[in-house]
């Protein structure tokens, strides 16, 4: 076999001649239909010599010069079965092309997916991300490097959305057209537009919008876009705007803005037979447009604008396909910068490509000095030295700074190594090292060239590493991006700032080139709707004469054409008009008959040139048969079409062009900004929104935190342009980057590596770049530290002078609790409600009711206590739990994310809480002292917590792990909490899945004993008392106020001592009342309180009996005794009536009433026998009984 460095002197001819026998020897053997396995292996590996030879060829023929070999080397190809990552891409593929998109050179490719790339049976050419394995370019360069990331990237870009096409639309075309609807049942939620597509591992999602209407084009996305509409999902078609809004809003999955979208016409096809797709991107999505009755949203054609438009004019139903996957605005821009590096190159090379062992300072350091007064404390007077490794003044910052050794060795490593790696394991401070590194850059500015670069993966370790930078006195800085959370860096906002500065006189220029873009295209929105409502949809077997009138010969002008006024035809009917004959409206009648009632008659092949009683002359239009005239018209149909989609696509590209202009305007007011500022901040995501500027202000110095989080691809499109300095902080311990294809990550063992970080790469590779290592943690209490520095981290020491308190409530800081209640669905053998993830129900209720126990301790307040897990589809039955328990809950944007897309379009999760109302109202009325902050481990990197509960689900007699296999991932879970760790898991099952990480850790956890089947618990108010929590029910028997079964029996104000059942809250005696009699004496001062201890005593209740003006005694309360005037005599006495002679015993009080009546009946016999109804006293004051009523 050749080597790359035999090339020289290889006999073109005769390798020529081996590669065409080769070829054809493995032509002969793929048409064979039976072999075994060890003849496919032969086969392939022929086929790999074949695809080598040729390189090899190509690099002895022109060695200099070309690096992709070109297709007129290639014999003529027969079609082979067979097609691995051996093949190569493009024409070097020993079958062929696999469809128009594959291209050897990525300069070529295009970044969205093309229609022929989405019908392709043959799967695509995905090279391993090894420098060993095969690959069609050079080994060791920077093509070859960025070719593999950019195929890798944009593969975890498309695929979930062509894989779920392929799978649902293409495989079953027949099936779904017959159903039109496409409903089924999903996850048990019935969903009119969800499709599930399941395959080698993978699963998406697709959502279907049927109706897809064109409403007009117009500006979005920074550039040209069509507005489309859609018919409204059958669950909201009857309900009201304001539901209607809140559902789109929850569903925020459901048309992302910046995701791939597939426009399908349902049933042309292409010349292949293949449905119409065109590709587009969502660039806007407004819950304002998706509450009427015809939704909208704004899509840019990734396609022509031409064969996009054409879609609308097909006459046919329009679907709209898009997945929960494939962000395109963040994958996009870093695609096309790759592109670009592809030709350019890569700053600094030799470290991220070749792996240099050896290397050198910064360009804009060497032989500098550096004051490093700003890292000194109460420092007044500069302190100057060099930043090499002699002269850096390590011992003097020991004993100036409050950085450790280990801190100050990483900070010369960022000082004196133009691409830096500093690794920090959890806790040691590694957002402290790169703040003291800005700090110190920034007050050298003489030196240091502006403005800094600083890329962060997560908004929040953005706003966290800002908001350090401004604490330290730091100006100057500049957020790019709306997503910030923290009020005080509104201000830094580049909008904001560009917002503010545009009024100024050096933007002058600038407003009025974005005022004529602007109303260059408000004029060409107007032309361009002009346009499409000139293009109806015609019809090639009924088209109307006036729509294809301008393409027709003149004999068909004369014979069905007006004579006066075109426009007018469209306003006549199509029938006959008997008084049109004196018409003077434009039409030429023959025999009272219609130029389009003829055009239609001709049409459907009749033969007379008129109605009337004889023909004004004969045409020989008339004598063509049937199948000619149907020809001839949709020739002209086609023509008419073409023209005004070439007028449209014409206008369009104007349009786009205006729009380039206004962003370029646009993009020259930010670069200004940016420029004038010291330090740029960023999320990945938003660097690659933003490439554009990114290049253009070409920082010369980059800093990014957790750099083991971010994917290479999007590292390297940052340092497009002329970076100088690269530090990259952060740990290839922990959390990899996410792909959205699993297939594509390490841990699935097939070598694409896509997850792992440039970081992880350099500091992985063997005898590579140099990296320095934070050794001092401060975060956990050691106990915990033990869990990492027992299985990833040796070398991890402990402060000496932190101390850590207890857990409140608890005997220890850190204990495993075992069970072998099996995972959701692993007794039958079905996974987790069918869905992507996995839950465990007694976990979630013992995770639940011990973060209750916790919160009922009083000793903290909220976000102190977080339940992690490693799924989904547990953070969504943890959630559930926490509501039924009335406790405040706390989820984090990016898990509300997940849900969403692990719930599909939320519409299970609106109706859960719309069921849940009484309970959400009573988690806002009845809240305890603190929040549980719920979390998905994947979101929690960089983050920490008081005290933290794992929940690691995983519990099935196959001994599956699944994510808890990766050390990464079990490494975040182990090193949130500061104080105490709390984990529930089913040990055996780890055990028996004979992973070497959870191994080492319930090794430790045995030897301090912290390993059982039940979690203790201990009674803050009798520590005596302990008990052991075997089930969720055992904290409502044995602990349900936080405490344990005891008496309280704390020592109230009063004196008494607490009757409650024991609870840990001091705070809540003096919510209940003591229930004790009352000690004190009354406010009289002379009888003792009759109330209870925890009543006020208020005004005396001591009876006393006192004799009244009237000569009675009656006992009355103490406090009435003092006022006897004011005591209404109670004893009856006797009192006469002399009016009607009757006698009435009422009270002594009332009897001495000025208004008294007789309340006795009148008793009056009428004549009739009948006795009066009426009160005595009624009877008296009338003048006579009158009739009986």
């Amino acid at each position: 076999m050749l080597h790359d460095e035999d090339t020289e002197g290889v006999d073109v001819d005769g390798v020529r001649a081996c590669t065409a026998a080769l070829f054809a020897l493995a032509g002969v053997c793929s048409a064979s239909p039976e072999r075994n396995r060890q003849q496919r292996e032969q086969l392939q590996d022929m086929q790999q010599a074949v695809a080598y030879l040729r390189c090899m060829m190509h690099r002895a023929e022109s060695p200099a010069s070309a690096k992709v070999v070109p297709s007129a080397l290639l014999p003529a190809r027969p079609a082979l079965p067979v097609n691995d990552d051996t093949s190569g891409p493009g024409h070097l593929c020993v079958a062929g092309p696999r469809h128009d998109n594959d291209k050897a050179d990525i300069v070529q490719i295009q970044v969205a997916p093309t229609r022929g790339e989405i019908a392709a049976a043959r799967p695509p050419w995905l090279p391993r991300n090894d420098p060993r394995a095969f690959h069609h370019l050079e080994a060791g360069t920077c093509a070859r490097h960025i070719d593999t990331q950019f195929r890798l990237t944009r593969e975890d870009m498309v695929r979930p959305l062509i894989a779920g096409v392929q799978t649902l639309i293409l495989a079953r075309l027949d099936t779904l057209l017959e159903r039109p609807g496409c409903r089924r049942l999903v996850r048990g939620v019935y969903s009119g537009a969800v499709l599930r597509a399941e395959g080698d591992g993978e699963a998406s999602d697709i959502f279907v919008y049927r109706d897809v209407r064109l409403e007009r084009a117009c500006h979005g996305g920074g550039g040209f876009a069509i507005a489309v509409s859609f018919a409204q999902l059958p669950r909201l078609e009857a309900a009201r705007k304001h539901e209607r809004r809140e559902f789109w809003e929850r569903s925020s999955r459901r048309l992302q803005r910046g995701s791939i979208a597939l426009l399908w016409a349902v049933y042309p096809v292409d010349a292949g037979g293949q449905p119409r797709l065109e590709p587009c991107t969502i660039v806007q999505r407004d819950p304002d447009e998706l509450q009427e009755d015809r939704p909208r949203i704004t899509v840019h054609p990734c396609s022509s604008v031409r064969d996009f438009a054409e879609l609308f004019l097909s006459g046919t139903e329009l679907i709209l396909l898009t997945t929960n996957s494939g962000y395109f605005e963040a994958y996009g821009p870093v695609l096309e910068a790759l592109k670009l590096l592809s030709h350019e190159g890569v700053p600094l090379d030799k470290c991220i490509v070749g792996g240099a062992t050896a290397v050198e300072p910064p360009r804009y350091l060497r032989e500098q000095k550096l004051d490093w007064s700003p890292l000194l404390s109460g420092a007044t007077e500069q302190h100057l030295a060099g930043v090499g490794e002699a002269e850096f003044p390590l011992q003097y910052l020991q004993c100036n700074t409050s950085m450790d050794t280990s801190q100050l060795e990483a900070l010369r490593a960022c000082l004196t190594r133009e691409m830096a790696l500093v690794q920090g394991p959890p806790g040691t401070g590694k957002t402290y090292v790169g703040v003291q590194l800005m700090k110190l850059l920034i007050a050298n500015r003489g030196v240091v060239p502006l403005p800094i670069l600083c890329v962060c993966y997560t908004n929040h370790a953005l706003d966290q590493f800002l908001c350090d930078l401004m604490a330290n006195g730091i100006t100057g800085l500049v957020r790019v991006g709306g997503r910030s959370k923290t009020p005080a860096l509104d201000r830094c906002n580049l909008s904001e700032i560009v917002r503010a500065a545009r009024g100024g006189v050096e933007f002058k220029h600038n407003r009025f080139l974005w005022h004529s873009a602007t109303v260059q295209m408000e004029a060409l929105e107007t032309v361009m709707q002009s346009a499409l409502s000139a293009a109806p949809t015609l019809d090639e077997e009924h088209p109307r004469f006036e729509d294809v009138s301008f393409v027709a010969d003149e004999e068909f002008q004369e014979e069905f054409g007006c004579t006066v006024r075109d426009q007018d035809c469209d306003s006549n009917s199509d029938e006959d008009r008997e008084d049109i004959e004196n018409d003077e409206g434009g039409w030429t009648v023959v025999h009272n008959e219609s130029p389009r009632a003829k055009w239609k008659r001709w049409l459907k092949g009749d033969t007379r040139p008129s109605r009337g009683t004889g023909p004004r002359y004969a045409s020989a239009l008339w004598q063509w048969p049937l199948d000619q005239r149907r020809r001839v018209v949709a020739n002209w149909v086609r023509e008419v079409r073409e023209q005004k989609l070439c007028e449209f696509a014409a206008v369009a590209r104007n349009y786009t062009a205006a729009c380039t202009g206004r962003t370029e305007v646009e993009d020259d007011d930010r670069l200004r900004v940016l420029r004038g500022a010291t330090v740029v901040g960023m999320t990945t995501t938003g660097a690659a929104k933003h490439q554009g500027l990114v290049r253009a202000l070409s920082p010369r110095i980059i800093v990014c935190e957790e750099a083991g989080e971010v994917l290479e691809a999007h590292m390297l499109a940052c340092l497009g342009g002329g970076a100088q300095h690269v530090v990259l902080i952060g740990d290839h311990l922990q959390l990899r980057p996410k792909c959205e294809l699993y297939t594509l990550a390490a841990d699935s063992g097939r070598g694409y590596n896509l997850d792992v970080s440039l970081f992880e790469r350099l500091v992985m590779a063997g005898g590579g770049v140099p990296h320095a290592t934070l050794r001092t943690q401060r975060r956990m209490l050691p106990a915990v530290a033990d869990l990492a520095r027992g299985t990833l981290y040796p070398q991890l020491e402990d402060p000496t002078c932190v101390a850590y308190p207890p857990v409140a409530g608890m005997p220890c800081s850190v204990w495993f609790c075992t069970h072998v209640e099996l995972e959701d669905g692993a007794s039958d053998g079905c996974r987790t409600e069918e869905l992507h993830s996995h839950s465990n129900k007694h976990e979630a209720r013992m995770a639940v009711g011990l973060a209750r126990y916790l919160l009922q301790q009083g000793a903290y307040d909220r976000n102190e206590v977080t339940i992690i897990t490693p799924y989904v589809g547990q953070l969504l039955a943890l959630r559930t739990e926490l509501k039924h328990c009335k406790t405040h809950v706390v989820v984090g944007e990016r898990d509300e994310d997940d849900i969403a897309k692990y719930a599909g379009d939320q519409e299970a999760i609106a109706k859960e809480e719309q069921e849940e109302q009484p309970d959400a109202a009573a988690v806002t009325t009845a809240p305890l002292n603190g929040q549980v902050r719920l979390v998905s481990v994947d979101n929690f990197q960089g983050e920490e917590s008081t005290t933290v509960i794992l929940s690691l689900v995983r519990s099935n007699a196959q001994h599956r792990i699944g994510f808890l296999r990766s050390p990464n991932r079990t490494n975040v879970l182990l090193s949130r909490a500061r104080h105490g760790l709390f984990i529930f898991g089913n040990a055996q099952c780890l055990r028996q899945s004979h992973d070497h990480m959870w191994n080492s850790v319930l090794d430790i956890l045995e030897a301090k004993g912290a390993v059982s089947d039940y979690i203790p618990l201990r009674c803050a108010r009798h520590p005596e008392t302990e008990v052991k929590v075997h089930d969720p029910g055992d904290f409502g028997r044995l602990a349900y106020n936080g405490g344990c079964t005891q008496v309280c029996g704390f020592r109230l104000r009063c004196g008494h001592a607490c009757e409650r059942l024991c609870h840990p809250v001091i705070a809540e005696h003096d919510a209940y009342p003591c229930g004790k009699p009352c000690t004190r004496m009354a406010n009289c001062g002379l009888h003792p309180c009759r109330r209870l201890c925890g009543e006020r005593c208020g005004s005396c209740l001591e009876p006393v009996t006192v004799t009244l003006g009237c000569g009675h005694t009656q006992t009355v309360p103490c406090h009435e005794a003092r006022h006897p005037a004011s005591i209404k005599c109670q004893v009856k006495v006797k009192v006469h009536f002399a009016g009607c002679g009757h006698i009435a015993e009422i009270t002594c009080h009332a009897s001495r009433a000025s208004d008294l009546r007789c309340e006795q009946h009148c008793g009056h016999m009428f004549e009739c026998g009948h006795v009066c109804p009426k009160l005595c006293w009624e009877c008296c004051t009338a003048a006579t009984h009158g009739p009986c009523s």
